[in-house]
This record gives C-alpha cells, sequence and structure tokens, in this order.
C-alpha cells in the first residue's frame, strides 16, 4: 500500500444519531408493502430513483442489489438490506468501510483495482447528478487519495482499504456514504 499520511479520521456521522426512528418507520413501510420479505431489483430501483430523482441510480443500485442478494433467490432480502442501510448510516468507520469494499469487489477476488473505484465514482456522480457540487462526484477530484493507497500493481485489500479509510479523510471523502 501506498505511503499517504493525512490527520486520522475523527468522528463522522454526528448528525446520524437522530435518524434512528425515521430509520424504523422507513422499515415498517417496507415490511408491510412486501410482507414475503422479497424485493426485486426493478422495485429498489423505483425507490431509489424517488430519492435521487435527477440522476440515473440504476447502476448503483444494480451495486447494492448485487451486495445484497442471494443468488438462489429473485430479489434480495429486505433484512440484508436493512442491515446493509443500518450499517451504513450508524455503523463504526470500519463497519461502513467493509461494505464499501464489498461493492467495489463485485467479482469477489478479495482487491479492488483502479477500475473497480472508477467503476463506483461513475455509478455515484451519475446517481447524485444535480443533487451534490459538482466537484465533489467527479472522479479525477475523487480518486486521488485512494489511488495514492494502491500498491504498486494498482490493488488494495480489504484490510488495507478499510485502514486507509479509517486513518485518512482524504480517501473517505470519495465515498459519500462514508461520510
Amino acid at each position: 500500500m501506498g505511503g499517504r499520511t493525512s490527520k486520522p479520521v475523527k468522528e463522522r456521522g454526528a448528525d446520524r444519531t437522530g435518524k434512528k426512528d425515521e430509520f424504523a418507520k422507513w422499515k415498517k413501510v417496507f415490511m408491510a408493502k412486501y410482507p414475503d420479505g422479497v424485493i426485486e431489483e426493478d422495485e429498489l430501483f423505483s425507490i431509489y430513483s424517488d430519492f435521487y430523482p435527477f440522476g440515473n441510480c440504476r447502476p448503483f443500485c444494480r451495486m447494492v442489489f448485487n451486495l445484497c442478494s442471494d443468488k438462489d433467490k429473485k430479489g434480495i432480502y429486505l433484512g440484508t438490506f436493512f442491515d446493509v442501510v443500518y450499517a451504513l448510516q450508524w455503523g463504526t468507520d470500519g463497519d461502513r468501510a467493509g461494505l464499501v469494499f464489498q461493492l467495489l469487489d463485485c467479482d469477489k477476488k478479495g482487491y479492488i483495482e483502479r477500475g473497480d473505484v472508477s467503476k463506483y465514482l461513475w455509478c455515484v456522480g451519475e446517481m447524485l447528478n444535480g443533487i451534490c457540487d459538482e466537484r465533489k462526484t467527479k472522479k479525477e477530484h475523487l480518486q486521488p487519495a485512494l489511488v495514492e493507497s494502491l500498491d504498486a500493481a494498482g490493488k488494495i485489500t480489504e484490510d488495507e482499504f478499510i485502514s486507509a479509510v479509517e486513518k485518512d479523510i482524504e480517501v473517505a471523502k470519495a465515498f459519500p456514504c462514508l461520510m
């Protein structure tokens, strides 16, 4: 892994704490709408589209769906999806970084490469189009901090990724759900 040094990441997500009641209500609505506890990709896309109406959230939604999917089922279990959402919202930096790593490591190689990072950043940029400051969603702005953390072969393992996110705010900034 590269030799990047920066200030350690301090507490992030202080504004997340008041949203647990909102999350519980949201979960009840989902469970009422999908009593079998399974949601298909198109339905998940429709939900994401409501939250991100100005962007194209299908590529990011597909990444989330693949992370949560049971290959033997047609959809994803809402329990698994809610576990992911909960961990991204209230988990530790390491929990959230581990989930982002799994999103990036779609082919389950055990490491991510520059191309995986570029794909993720493109998906997030597409989804957030029109919502965020454009500068924050451009891959040329976000990617350098993480790229500096890659080893000489351009790869990073899950442990290295989590360590980089926990130690370096610039790496964490590349992934909006980690902030």
